[in-house]
């Protein structure tokens, strides 16, 4: 199912940051978010791998990545919710 989120939220950054772009900056635009969003998939399995190899330990790995993952889930949930506050203010 990851694939499907992934391919949701691409679709949805490009959809809210191309037609803000003027049509000859939409080809850097498109190419900021296409390595923003690789790195972003792609990264984090890097550093797993990573400390994978460093401890051993996969479960911890697990554990840790995570943690990580519920704070910054809880990190763009408070933003979302400012940020609907705000606009209602």
């Amino acid at each position: 199912m990851p694939g499907a989120a992934f391919g949701t939220g691409f679709q949805g950054a490009i959809k809210t940051v191309v037609p803000l772009a003027a049509p000859q900056e939409r080809g850097g635009v498109l190419s900021v978010i296409f390595v923003i969003s690789y790195l972003a998939m792609g990264l984090p399995a890097v550093v797993a791998g990573y400390l994978v190899a460093r401890s051993g330990d996969l479960f911890l790995t697990a554990r840790e990545f995570g943690a990580v993952v519920m704070v910054l889930t809880a990190l763009a949930l408070i933003g979302t919710l400012r940020r609907t506050s705000s606009q209602r203010s």
